[in-house]
């Protein structure tokens, strides 16, 4: 992976019931990770508890269950289960219409060029930690994460939350930070296709995001058939993506950092993975960084016979 900066139950004999009052003050205390769930949101008790959080995360992306584990002990529901959930059913069924709407701050429909894509609105690193409405906090500060822009509440002001959350752009209100994201038609800084056939194909994009004032990098395969006319997702055999080793700086800065060979495991319709995160609030410098990254797809055309396409982004970064 690239490189930045027993629940024991003891039973006996005489029983004590908690009260309710009592097991709202436990869910209060943060647990040894620093973190704890105040009414649906991850608060992280401090930046270094934060930090070091999304560098597991990071370095554990390829094991989903176990970092979903520690969500459930929280008692918590992350954007990127939901996400998850939702892109398990037939994008084509209205199950699969009625669910999205649900959640409008997690599911993003892209459209162009006759194609649908329902993108998740944070890095995935970033969506284990982050609610259905991409909203966390680090200390006192809230922040938010959309698709096109991040939002920090500096004063930790929870009033102000319900206009963060529907927010589009701009907001006006005092002590609350708005970070434009993304400018492209495609909400991507680099978008490929290959085709198995006129009808289904693998799309690869490269994503950038700016969640707590850092730089998210990520690289994501996505296979699609064309159902009356336009682009939805589908299944096939695998899709995956990995790159050779490669480094990068970021703007301003003369510390060059490496980011290790990887090979993403396959999975059936689409995979994401962040390949790397800035240590300050600067990006990368694409002038002086180098990573090629690879996105695959396999299909089965019939007959036993199995194609497999790939898209090379030699200028990753």
């Amino acid at each position: 992976m690239p490189v930045i900066g027993l629940f024991l139950v003891l039973l006996t004999n005489c029983r004590k019931i908690d009260s309710p009052v009592a097991g709202a003050e436990m869910k209060q205390q943060y647990n040894k990770d620093g973190i704890k769930n105040n009414n649906g949101r991850l608060v992280f008790e401090n930046r270094e508890a934060f930090d070091k959080y999304i560098q597991w995360i990071f370095e554990n992306q390829d094991n989903s269950e176990m970092i979903e584990s520690k969500n459930e002990l929280l008692d918590f529901q992350s954007m990127l289960k939901i996400y998850e959930v939702g892109m398990a059913k037939d994008q084509t069924s209205p199950e699969f219409k009625s669910y999205i709407k649900l959640y409008p701050n997690v599911f993003e429909a892209v459209e162009f060029d006759n194609s649908t894509i329902y993108e998740l609105q944070a890095p995935n690193v970033i969506a284990y930690i982050a609610n259905k409405d991409g909203v966390y906090q680090i200390g006192n500060t809230i922040y938010r994460m959309s698709l096109n822009c991040s939002y920090e509440i500096t004063d930790g002001d929870e009033s102000k939350l319900a206009i963060v959350v529907s927010a589009n752009g701009d907001v006006n209100l005092e002590n609350v930070n708005v970070n434009m994201t993304n400018t492209s038609e495609k909400g991507e800084y680099g978008y490929r296709t290959e085709y198995f056939d006129s009808n289904h194909r693998i799309v690869a994009r490269l994503r950038e995001f700016q969640p707590s004032n850092l730089w998210y990098y990520e690289a994501r395969t996505t296979a699609q058939k064309k159902s009356w006319g336009i682009w939805v997702q589908e299944n096939i055999a695998w899709v995956r993506v990995q790159w050779d080793a490669g480094y990068f700086y970021e703007m301003y800065s003369q510390v060059k950092i490496d980011i290790d060979a990887y090979v993403s495991p396959n999975d059936l319709d689409d995979i994401k993975r962040t390949f790397a995160i800035t240590n300050s609030s600067y990006k990368i410098d694409f002038s002086r960084s180098f990573c090629k990254i690879t996105h695959k797809g396999c299909r089965h055309m019939g007959n036993n016979n199995y194609v497999t396409k790939e898209i090379i982004t030699p200028d990753a970064i």
